[in-house]
């Protein structure tokens, strides 16, 4: 009797997996149940049968046909180019291929869907974790028949920016970095944990660890909580110290590892479960402190140490004193190859809680110059600038406008500035100090001789 009801409700999971009722996390299925296209139901397309099906898009809307319907949201399925999930024959009744195929070109037959990127099972660059969403299998390559993701061999593996839980290291709120030079003390980096799937106030875990290829374990550089935001992001921004690079280079390793040899990554945990783990930050060349005394915006930076790079921690600086620099807007540097300049920039990245898309509404680019003849001679230095906005008008910032800042200048730099006026007063006082040591001499020499 026991064997009897074990092989029965091992037939019913079996059964189930082959429809993908039991995909975890992100995931597509067929169903006879047309998608709501609400909550965690969204359709991707049409089929004829819930396996050995033919294909239809969801504009073709044939009559008796299943739903294919995903769990998550996709935005749209207008095809970008890049969000191919499988290509057909023809809008309805329509044989299938991978998204790599080639052999059915009509844009309109293809099935696309949000910022999803797909591959199929054997394409080489197919792994499990780079592409985690299940979504449907062919019994070919091409002129092939469709089937739920366990049909057939020939299974079909998305991955998506917004929806995938990832670790990055940024300056600009979007793209990441994986190598940066450093002025230890004031070169700083955002660590951003994106899609964390967690409501806003959950408490997120940061450990910076440096990875290490000696028979070591790689070296724990820091612990630091944070809060996830109404974006479903976790951010903090790094202060790299000396001590930070320190504690990654210890004596033993220093033997065999330089400073400029060092690999930094993160891990993003919540209550001791991992959530992501970020890619390696490469530590490119350790400046020095003085690299940074005539830098005080980006335009005083050559390209090398532009774009994604900051050693020296000017881009708040560069931007109009009301912008804001905090997530979700982030101020960064960036080199502009037409004019050949290092300009500043700031942006707001955008979220939307339906999609879970992130978006852009525009960047202020920045293009300063000093207007300051005398630099740094009375302790400041004044730069003006232009003020370019990207997106529409409406979105555009108020501080997105023509203006000026001074800002203070070090002490180191203010000494080049040292002028002929500066040069005859210390010439004057030189005098009298020495002048006073001499009179002084002479009254010890008479007060000496009288004794005598």
């Amino acid at each position: 009797m026991k064997s009897g009801v074990v092989l029965l409700l091992t037939l019913i999971f079996t059964m189930f997996l082959s429809i993908g009722v039991f995909a975890t996390g992100e995931s597509c299925s067929i169903q006879s149940t047309a998608c709501t296209d609400t909550g965690s139901d969204y359709e991707l397309m049409r089929v004829s049968d819930l396996t050995n099906a033919h294909g239809a898009t969801t504009e073709a809307s044939p009559s008796g046909y299943k739903y294919v319907c995903c769990n998550f949201a996709g935005g749209n399925a207008a095809c970008s180019g890049t969000n191919k999930v499988i290509g057909l024959s023809s809008a309805t009744n329509a044989h299938a291929e991978i998204p790599s195929g080639t052999a059915y070109t009509i844009l309109a037959n293809f099935v696309c869907y949000g910022d999803l990127e797909c591959v199929d099972s054997n394409d080489p660059e197919y792994a499990p974790d780079k592409y985690p969403i299940p979504v449907l299998s062919l019994s070919a390559e091409t002129n092939a028949h469709i089937g739920a993701i366990n049909d057939y061999g020939v299974k079909i593996y998305c991955t998506s920016s917004s929806l995938i839980t990832s670790a990055i290291w940024s300056k600009n709120g979007v793209t990441s970095v994986s190598t940066i030079d450093v002025v230890p003390d004031t070169t700083k980096i955002w660590m951003i944990l994106k899609n964390s799937n967690l409501p806003q106030g959950t408490q997120i875990t940061f450990e910076i660890k440096e990875r290490d290829d000696t028979l070591t374990a790689d070296d724990l550089i820091k612990t630091v909580t944070v809060q996830t935001g109404a974006d479903e992001r976790a951010n903090y921004e790094w202060l790299i110290t000396q001590i930070d690079l320190d504690k990654g280079h210890p004596l033993l390793e220093a033997l065999v590892e330089d400073y400029d040899e060092m690999e930094f990554y993160f891990e993003a945990s919540n209550a001791g479960n991992s959530l992501a783990t970020s890619g390696d930050l490469k530590i490119g060349t350790v400046l020095t402190a003085g690299f940074c005394d005539d830098k005080f915006v980006c335009s005083d930076y050559g390209q090398a140490y532009c774009t994604d790079n900051d050693v020296c921690d000017v881009a708040e600086d560069s931007v109009p004193e009301s912008s804001e620099c905090s997530p979700p807007s982030f101020c960064f540097c960036e080199w502009d190859t037409s004019s050949s300049t290092c300009d500043s920039a700031f942006q707001t990245v955008n979220y939307d809680p339906t999609t879970g898309q992130e978006s852009i509404l525009g960047k202020c680019t920045i293009k300063a110059s000093s207007s300051d003849p005398d630099g740094c001679g009375d302790g400041f230095i004044s730069y003006s600038w232009t003020a370019t906005w990207s997106g529409e008008l409406l979105d555009k910032p108020a501080s997105c406008e023509v203006d000026s800042k001074k800002l203070a200048c070090p002490a180191l730099v203010q000494l080049p500035f040292f002028n002929f006026y500066n040069l005859i007063i210390s010439g004057i006082l030189i005098a009298l100090i020495y002048a006073i040591f001499n009179i002084i001499e002479k009254q010890k020499r008479k007060h000496k001789h009288k004794k005598k």
